[in-house]
């Protein structure tokens, strides 16, 4: 009998607490895979019908890109604030493949994965810019 030797990687991605699943899940070390779909299992209840697209941090915020989970086409933008808890869900007014635009009145909130920055536009002051980190995929 001859022993068939299969090697895999383990991963477990913690979300806070607001998240309805997490699971551990086991990849073909070698495998093709994405983190993105990888990411797509978890759900964050304040996005229903949607999954994570893309979770990351900044000192001040926590923010989410929730993805529509049918087209995987990214459709809300989720802040939490992280000194008070204060939390934003805003539908994206436009993104691209690297940027996310949500819009509040006229506060304009922009991620920009590729500079990693969230930059906050506010009426009659500078732009709030803040270093931002991927947590997720």
């Amino acid at each position: 009998m001859k022993a068939i030797q299969t090697t895999f990687f383990t991963c477990l991605l913690l979300l806070p607490i607001s998240t309805q699943a997490v699971q551990l899940i086991s990849v073909p070390k070698n495998s093709q895979v994405e983190n993105k779909f990888i990411a797509q299992a978890f759900l964050d209840d304040r996005c229903p019908e949607q999954y994570v697209y893309l979770r990351g941090s900044t000192r001040n915020h926590t923010v989410t890109i929730c993805g529509q989970r049918s087209t995987g086409i990214p459709t809300y933008y989720l802040a939490d604030t992280k000194k008070n808890g204060g939390s934003i869900f805003l539908p994206l007014s436009s993104y691209t493949e690297t940027q996310f635009v949500a819009r509040n009145g006229r506060y304009i909130y922009t991620l920009d994965i590729k500079k990693n920055t969230l930059t906050i536009k506010v009426p009659r002051q500078r732009l709030h810019v803040e270093q931002f980190t991927i947590d997720l995929p």
